[in-house]
């Protein structure tokens, strides 16, 4: 939940809105207290989000996540920029000396983005526990989608 608020920035308000219009009205009470309470500290919010989606209903979640994945999209297009930004420039620049691929290139800027942004790297060790080993000495959960192919894990 964090890493979705640190994505959504300022539309995160747009998010608790839209999940609170379904809520009860004791419970959005409930909300809009804790809201007014976190208001000093921004890394509250992830959990209040994943408190109001514990109190939401199976079928109104499935209503809210279609305008939710809008939401993202559109967040996703507002970030996008038409030129390159520093850090591609940097990264081409990188890939030229070194002479890089495309595939050490992505591993390059994935390995970059996990150091130089805490929200990333909580994400990763924190929610996906990369960082655990089991059995064969890989890291499963980054594995997980192979593992009925490789029968690892």
């Amino acid at each position: 939940m964090t890493f979705f608020a640190w994505i959504m920035g300022g539309e995160i308000e747009h998010v608790v809105d839209l999940l609170t219009g379904y809520l009860s009205e004791k419970a959005k009470a409930g909300v809009e207290q804790r809201l007014a309470e976190s208001q000093d500290d921004p890394d509250d919010l992830p959990e209040l989000l994943d408190s109001i989606i514990r109190k939401t209903k199976p079928g109104v979640l499935r209503k809210v996540r279609k305008k939710l994945t809008e939401m993202v999209e559109l967040r996703i297009k507002d970030l996008t920029s038409e030129g390159t930004s520093r850090i591609e420039q940097n990264l081409e620049l990188l890939a030229e000396a070194f002479s890089f691929n495309q595939a050490e290139l992505k591993l390059v800027s994935f390995l970059f983005i996990i150091k130089a942004y805490d929200e990333a790297d909580s994400y990763l060790l924190d929610h996906l526990k990369c960082d655990r080993f089991r059995k064969a000495r890989f890291p499963c959960p980054v594995m997980r989608s192979r593992r009925t192919k490789s029968g690892m894990c």
